[in-house]
C-alpha cells in the first residue's frame, strides 16, 4: 500500500485509511485489516478465504470512502 501512496498523491489523490476506532481494527491475530487499507491474508499458497472481521472492516473502510466523497462533493 505504501509504495502506491506517493504517485496518487503527485496526482492529487486523497489516501482514506482505517481508523482504529472501526470495529475489529485492534485484534492480535497474524490476518489483515490495518489502517493502511482493507487486506487479509490469502496464505502461502492463495488458499485461505478472507475472515469475517477482514470484510467487516472493508466494508467499513468502503463506507468511509463514500461519506469522505459526499463531504468533498457538496
Amino acid at each position: 500500500c505504501f509504495t502506491m501512496m506517493p504517485p496518487l498523491l503527485h496526482l492529487g489523490f486523497i489516501i482514506v485509511g482505517v481508523p482504529y476506532s472501526t470495529p475489529g481494527m485492534l485484534h492480535t491475530e497474524g490476518r489483515g485489516g490495518t489502517p493502511y487499507g482493507a487486506t487479509t491474508v490469502a496464505g502461502g499458497r492463495n488458499d485461505l478465504e478472507p475472515a469475517p472481521e477482514d470484510l467487516a472492516i472493508a466494508e467499513a473502510l468502503g463506507q468511509r470512502v463514500a461519506q469522505i466523497a459526499q463531504k468533498l462533493r457538496g
